[in-house]
């Protein structure tokens, strides 16, 4: 006849593999999930061995020992512990009746451990329940040790109190009883585990205790007060207090023996008539007494209303605080702390008082460095400190002041912490506005000069072509100089523009060609790990945009998607291609009409990122980089400049599968006139007498070379001062000036001004390679002809000359 086993553990998945390993033995076999069930079980099956996990909810192993082992018909099972907890806890199997015990580890593991000891329990070989079998495949965890121990901090304060403890099921069964309800009623412990609670009272009032169950609220209920309640001949007092744990409905029952107490009252009622008779008696002789008496207990009385309005309105005003207020024992342990409290530290007053002040704001196991309790001078004032909060990550401006005994001495301290987290954001923002005003402020200081530098650079080359044969192999190769040149004036006023020196012009634009030249300076900056690719359309995709700031649209976007993807590399793919936009996608975009659109979309394969991400990288500031990494502001100015140009912007990212943004812009089919270097047609040519007035003594010179080589007659000035004595001496000798704005002595601007002053007919070109001095604007209403930008082209210059001349009558 094979052997019969029953395995009790809450882990459905142990009762599965104990089942399986043990019925592939050739035992038989049955499983409960917790100490009730398997007690059910035991009614009809006598097993030879028990398997019994130590911690189960409601009743735990050892006790479920301790009641098996009161059982006469099981008095020679077999029980094998099995222990989550062996390594935290040392357990003496002996002393509750357990044979064996085996830690839990691997099931690998206790499969053999499990057939050790069934092989020398079927060899009459004696179990050593002394030591634990298993514990050198295991590890201590913290965490079970601290929770072993507050196990036993509750163990004792229940075995201690004098009232009795009882945990019931809904169906009265008790699962726990404490030392004081065991003796209560009148049993051991594990005679009283799974009896029904109701069977302990007088049969004419277990219905009532039943009632109280039955109908058990959300609410405790009290018995046994206002009615006799008996249990083993006692009269006691119930506080049923309804518990709901994992879904299940269980009841903790607080019984108090009250036989004494109700027995004293008995007799005090038994005095009380004759009391009654002698007060009486003896009123005549008291009324004077009671009258005084009363006097003073309604002046008491009084006082203590007036106190408590006093308590009310310091507690009122405590909790009316809208900052964090606590106060503190000379230990630094929290008495009290005020709604404020609670709220921002999302923490009950319970959770909070008793706890000490360095471990609640610092998340701290010491107290703070010049911390006020630890000092012994009466006179130390407040001190003020910021903390971070560990938890909330928030920001607090903590002010601490002592509180004084009669003695002086040092019995408390209160804090005041204000929560200055948006402050110091603010603060980090001005910080950025600040750096982004300096990066602006160094752009335009070195703009002028490094403009300069171009035209130099530009104009000579362009001079040099002129000399030379377009079939010629130099002539490719000064070309080459030339677009780099423009490509550097077009970085320049990208980074007055981005530092809010320059003003954005739109004009219409084919986006292919701006598209296209951002690609080729992108794939020398993007790392190797990174493949691009451009879808780029073949049909016009024309736009009223500025040049510059659809290049830092671009470069923005693709910047930001090539460090998505620099851990591991991907794909960056640019996309641009005229798009009609019907009513039914309008209407899923505030920022949209029906219409003729330039869709450019920026894909990457990179980490893609969170809904809630998404909906804010558009905020100033705003990044999810590391500190350093960026400053928050790159998407919040691409937004603002397809925004400025009457488009609309869309991303779309999930994490892990990239990200995409799709801009739109208004489509043009005017394309208005050509800009510089668009035609072929050749420049313009003059004979008139040019005063040429720049302070960098190159271009002055490359001044007077370009436009000789034009036909025209130039008189070039390196000094502003000369220059103007120049003119002086013969104002008639000039048909135009054209001077530089920024020089030193005479400014452009004061020599125009002069000049005018003098022959207020004559035209004047104003050139600068930057300054925030003079406006356009402002150089016209001083009566300038014509405002020039350095580095220009010769054929700007040309074209600019012509055109000022024309239109003066030359």
């Amino acid at each position: 006849m094979n052997e019969k086993i029953l395995v009790v553990d809450n882990q459905p998945l142990m009762l599965r593999l104990m089942s399986n390993f043990l019925g592939k033995k050739g035992y038989e076999v049955k499983t409960a999930p917790d100490s009730m069930t398997a007690l059910a079980v035991l009614v009809d099956f006598v097993p030879d061995v028990m398997f019994v996990d130590m911690v189960m909810p409601h009743i735990s192993g050892d006790k479920l020992c301790r009641i098996v082992r009161s059982m006469p018909e099981l008095k020679n099972v077999c029980i094998i512990i099995l222990s989550a907890i062996a390594a935290e806890e040392n357990i003496d199997c002996a002393s509750f009746g357990a044979n064996a015990c085996i830690a839990k580890g691997p099931f690998r593991d206790i499969e053999q451990h499990i057939s050790r000891l069934l092989a020398a329990r079927s060899n009459k070989e004696e179990l050593v329940s002394s030591g634990i079998v298993g514990l050198e495949s295991i590890y201590q965890r913290e965490i079970t040790k601290e929770l072993l121990s507050s196990r036993k901090h509750f163990e004792v304060v229940l075995g201690n109190i004098s009232e009795g403890i009882v945990e019931c099921t809904g169906e009265g069964r008790i699962v726990y009883v404490n030392a004081a309800g065991a003796a209560i009623l009148g049993a051991r412990e594990e005679k009283i585990l799974v009896a029904d609670f109701f069977e302990f009272f007088a049969e004419s009032m277990r219905q009532e205790v039943a009632d109280a169950f039955a109908g058990l609220g959300e609410h405790p209920v009290a018995l046994g007060e206002e009615t006799v309640l008996l249990l083993k001949g006692r009269r006691v007092a119930l506080i049923v207090l309804p518990i709901v744990d994992a879904g299940q409905r269980t009841a903790i029952v607080i019984i108090q023996d009250i036989t004494a107490r109700k027995a004293a009252e008995e007799k005090l009622e038994s005095y009380r008539d004759h009391l009654e008779k002698m007060v009486v008696a003896r009123t005549a002789e008291l009324s004077q007494k009671n009258e005084q008496l009363g006097a003073e207990i309604r002046e008491r009385h009084s006082a203590e209303e007036r106190m408590g309005e006093a308590r009310r309105e310091w507690e009122r005003t405590f909790d009316a605080v809208d900052d964090i207020v606590t106060m503190q024992d000379a230990s630094l342990r929290l008495t009290r702390v005020n709604k404020a409290t609670c709220r921002i530290l999302r923490k009950t007053e319970a959770e909070l008082v008793g706890r000490y002040c360095y471990e609640v704001f610092r998340g701290a196991t010491e107290p703070c460095l010049g911390c006020l309790a630890h000092c012994a001078s009466p006179d130390r004032k407040s001190y003020i400190q910021e903390i971070v909060h560990p938890d909330s990550g928030k920001t607090f401006l903590l002010t601490a002041t002592p509180v004084m005994d009669d003695q002086g001495r040092i019995s408390g301290v209160t804090h005041f912490a204000k929560d200055i987290s948006e402050q110091k954001k603010l603060e980090f923002q001005l910080m950025q506005a600040q750096k982004m005003e300096a990066i602006g402020t160094l752009a335009g200081g070195i703009a002028h000069d490094f403009n300069n530098i171009l035209a130099a650079v530009v104009g000579y080359t362009e001079l040099a072509m002129l000399d030379l044969q377009e079939n010629m192999p130099v002539y490719a190769k000064l070309e080459e100089v030339t677009r780099a040149g423009k490509r550097a004036r077009d970085l320049v006023a990208q980074i007055l523009t981005f530092s809010r020196h320059s003003e954005a012009k739109r004009e219409p634009l084919e986006l292919r060609g701006i598209v296209k030249e951002a690609m080729k300076l992108l794939r020398a900056s993007l790392p190797s790990t990174v493949e691009m690719k451009q879808e780029i359309s073949d049909q016009p995709c024309w736009a009223l945009a500025d040049p510059v700031q659809i290049h830092q649209v671009l470069m923005n976007l693709c910047v930001n998607a090539s460090q998505a993807m620099r851990g591991k590399g991907g794909i960056l793919l640019v996309t641009l291609a005229p798009e009609e936009i019907d009513e039914p996608r309008a209407a899923r975009n505030p920022d949209l009409r029906p219409g003729l659109y330039v869709h450019l979309g920026v894909r990457d394969t990179g980490h893609g990122m969170e809904q809630e991400v998404a909906g804010r990288i558009f905020e100033p500031f705003f990044t999810t980089k590391q500190t350093g990494e960026g400053t928050g502001m790159g998407l919040a100015v691409v937004h603002g400049i397809v925004k400025s140009h009457k488009g609309a912007i869309e991303v779309a990212s999930q994490p892990g599968q990239g990200t995409v943004f799709d801009l739109y812009f208004p489509c043009i089919t005017e394309t208005g006139e050509l800009g510089e270097g668009c035609g072929d047609s050749p420049m313009s040519r003059g004979t008139e007498r040019i005063l040429f007035v720049d302070d960098e003594p190159a271009l002055a010179e490359l001044g007077k070379q370009a436009l000789g080589s034009l036909g025209y007659r130039v008189e070039s000035h390196g000094d502003s001062r000369e220059a103007w004595a120049r003119f002086v001496a013969a104002p008639d000798a000039f048909d135009l000036v054209i001077t530089d704005l920024t020089m030193p002595g005479l400014t452009g601007a004061q020599l125009a001004e002069k000049i005018l002053a003098l022959r207020p007919a004559i035209p004047v070109v104003l050139t600068t390679g930057y300054s925030d001095i003079l406006t356009e604007e402002e150089a016209r209403e001083l009566g300038v002809h014509e405002y020039l930008l350095k580095p220009f082209s010769t054929a700007r210059l040309a074209e600019v000359v012509r055109r000022t001349l024309d239109a003066d009558g030359h």
